[in-house]
């Protein structure tokens, strides 16, 4: 999908990635035209109680990822998000993650996963490059505080209107539960999403100069990944385990995006631990 960085900030992306003449000739047996919140509906309308995600002792059904997100997208509305724009996140393999993804999925939103082990170079430069509006941070994780990152780097991005902490409380910042509790049961008015439109902004990683922002389309992320499910036989209720970081493009497709896509479920690992992995497998 050949759109320019310029263009995936803000409501010009919304605007300008609208199936562009070159892509209409997969619109036919390859793409399905749905976006995650469309695969959601029908999943939660089949069996709103089949599980979804796992993380440690606790699962999360559905129903209560879909409701969760639900009330998010209710949240970040009445903060005046609009479709278009960017919010970004950076959290381990916390299930929070999917209701941020299914939410920006709902509200028309551009989701930037970030790796946790970037620090306040990388972090900054990404916030900066792609203007998000959000940023989903862990309050800390293995004894780093990300929310005094957040406070570093908030003065120089002015396009950052809210810092949200997930499992932590701030002064300034808003808390990831209580913005959810505050919202549900909120009508929420869902923006007709066009699935060809910008979805997904990742960078690469830098190896060999700066990190680049790579676009995809709800339509063309779908299709990545139901290649493999594919090639691998993947069958809807299966359970995937998933050590790899959620931010990360493998930990974000195979573990948050495949259990919409293919009716399966994810197993999240904070971090790998071979003999842990094999108690859960």
């Amino acid at each position: 999908m050949e759109i320019p960085l310029a263009a995936a900030r803000g409501n010009e992306a919304y605007v300008m990635a609208k199936s562009p003449s070159h892509l209409t000739r997969y619109t036919d047996g390859f793409w399905r035209g749905q976006t995650l919140a469309d695969m959601a509906d029908a999943l939660v309308a089949a069996d709103a109680d089949a599980p979804m995600f796992h993380a440690g002792e606790s699962m999360f059904t559905r129903g209560q990822i879909a409701e969760d997100a639900q009330a998010l997208s209710a949240a970040m509305a009445g903060l005046g998000l609009k479709p278009g724009d960017v919010i970004s996140f950076l959290t381990p393999n916390w299930v929070e993650a999917a209701v941020i993804n299914l939410a920006a999925a709902m509200s028309g939103l551009i989701v930037n996963p970030i790796v946790h082990i970037y620090r306040d170079a990388e972090v900054a430069m990404m916030l900066s490059d792609c203007g998000a509006k959000m940023f989903f941070i862990a309050d800390s994780f293995r004894g780093y505080s990300y929310a005094d990152l957040a406070e570093r780097l908030r003065p120089n991005l002015p396009d950052l209107a809210h810092i949200v902490l997930v499992r932590g409380e701030r002064a300034g910042m808003l808390c990831f539960d209580a913005l959810i509790e505050s919202a549900r049961g909120t009508a929420f008015a869902r923006p007709t999403v066009d699935p060809s439109s910008v979805k997904l902004l990742l960078y690469t990683s830098g190896t060999t100069g700066r990190p680049k922002a790579v676009l995809h389309s709800h339509n063309s992320l779908t299709r990545a990944v139901e290649c493999c499910v594919n090639h691998w036989g993947i069958d809807p209720g299966e359970a995937i385990i998933m050590p790899s970081p959620v931010t990360h493009v493998s930990g974000y497709s195979n573990g948050l995006e495949l259990p919409f896509i293919a009716g399966t479920q994810t197993v999240l690992m904070e971090s790998w631990n071979a003999d842990v992995a094999l108690e859960l497998i």
